[in-house]
């Protein structure tokens, strides 16, 4: 019965899309699954075996050191947001859970831990806070008329909001960005100056 309970475990590790890894406290990395050896594009545990996570080198960068403080303070991380650098150089954002255990039989502490990719995620979030700050920007230069705008069927004066009478350019300079310029229609023209029309 226990060789299946084994089995069955290691099965779970082993399929699982999240990566799973074991680390001595000190950063030497014991085990991985392999969807951790894909989300870091390390082609063997072996390879990865060589590295430390507390030692960021050139090739990689995986444990921040607020990480370790966490977990020695509390026995536990959880959801902690990182930059990783894989075995490819590319840059990976990941949320990491982890647990700081003791292993009675060997007298000693390991830190077992799930790891997310959330780079799609990081990105999608970043895109959108672009997206709303190109948008109020917009909006803040953008003054728009809208609604019933009372006007003098006569003078053509538009009624404002204090119940005051405002020409129709200062009222429109007032509510948009629009600028005047002036200028004479020819109908006008006619009409005002009939010698030079």
């Amino acid at each position: 019965m226990k060789n299946i309970e084994i089995d069955f475990f290691r099965s779970i590790v082993e399929n699982m899309n999240y990566g799973i890894y074991r680390t001595t406290p000190d950063g030497k990395i014991l085990y991985v699954n392999n969807a951790f050896l894909e989300m870091i594009r390390c082609p063997s545990l072996d390879i990865l075996k060589v590295h430390n996570l507390e030692n960021e080198t050139n090739e990689l960068k995986f444990r921040a050191p607020e990480f370790k403080q966490r977990i020695e303070e509390n026995g536990k991380v959880l959801n902690f947001e990182s930059e990783w650098i894989r075995y490819d150089r590319t840059l990976i954002f990941v949320t990491e859970s982890a647990w700081k255990i003791k292993d009675n039989s060997l007298n000693s502490f390991f830190y077992d831990g799930i790891v997310e990719d959330i780079t799609d995620r990081k990105q999608a979030e970043e895109e959108k806070s672009m997206l709303i700050i190109q948008l109020q920007s917009a909006v803040s230069e953008v003054k728009t008329l809208s609604g019933l705008l009372p006007i003098c069927s006569v003078c053509k004066k538009i009624r404002d909001d204090d119940g005051n009478w405002n020409q129709v350019e200062n009222y429109i300079n007032q509510h948009t960005e629009a600028e005047f310029s002036h200028g004479i229609c020819p109908e006008c023209a006619k009409k005002l100056y009939p010698n030079y029309a």
